[in-house]
């Protein structure tokens, strides 16, 4: 495995035991340091997300510790500092997580214009497709599951807010270069939407199980990906469905 896939791997699933990635982790200084800096980013954001929701609760939380010490000290009232910019930090993060968009549109162009073009420009220094195992596990958690038309071709996949949910954000290969899909497992679309995306062309369509936008594919590209979508993505039965 080499460190690009071994990057990608990380990406995809920070806290896979799979014994592969385990060897390839012990095997080179490099894939070491980078796994001790995904388990140190998945800890900093285990450790925010155990913050109380609660606004008034955290506010008395924070009043009780400095009411605790008559005569606080420099490092107490930075603490305190840092755990209020904490707060407001995932107050954010909260929101943004917990937003319900008023169109499916609005949702294909603000998470494309989060990390779209970041992810589609890593998925073109990939020279080869995920592995299906992979993709399929992520599929999975949506009671799906996708034949090798579809995996043969995606060049990354994770997890991402939906509009509905959670969802896959995928980078695929077509006959005219890579494309962005964002499927939608809990969304349906009555016909299909055409609009454009940071000067791009994107499509929402119906699937057997759900809807995924198309960004970035021509006209042609896009009708044959929408099929092989269709064809690939089906309902998995011996898979539980995971509520999103």
């Amino acid at each position: 495995m080499n460190f690009s896939e071994y990057k990608r791997r990380l990406n995809a699933e920070p806290n896979c035991e799979d014994p592969e990635l385990l060897a390839a982790r012990d095997s080179d200084p490099r894939f070491a340091e980078a796994a001790a800096d995904a388990a140190a980013f998945e800890a900093k954001l285990e450790q925010a997300l155990a913050v109380p929701h609660d606004s008034e609760a955290f506010l008395a939380s924070v009043r009780s510790a400095i009411e605790a010490d008559s005569k606080p000290s420099k490092s107490r009232w930075l603490a305190v500092a840092a755990s209020l910019t904490l707060a407001v930090g995932l107050s954010v993060l909260l929101f943004v997580n917990n937003a319900r968009y008023d169109s499916v549109n609005q949702f294909v162009h603000e998470h494309y214009a989060h990390d779209g073009p970041e992810l589609l420009a890593r998925a073109a220094t990939m020279t080869e497709p995920m592995a299906a195992t992979q993709t399929n596990e992520i599929l999975a958690s949506f009671g799906v599951s996708a034949n090798p038309e579809l995996t043969d071709r995606v060049r990354f996949i994770k997890f991402c807010p939906s509009v509905h949910g959670r969802g896959a954000h995928m980078v695929v290969s077509t006959t005219e270069g890579l494309a962005t899909v964002m499927y939608m497992p809990g969304t349906n679309v009555t016909k299909p939407l055409l609009f454009e995306v940071d000067g791009q062309r994107a499509e929402v369509v119906s699937l057997n199980v759900g809807a995924a936008a198309i960004v970035g594919a021509s006209e042609e590209a896009g009708q044959e990906l929408e099929a092989i979508l269709r064809e690939a993505l089906v309902a998995h039965p011996e898979t539980e469905r995971i509520d999103t």
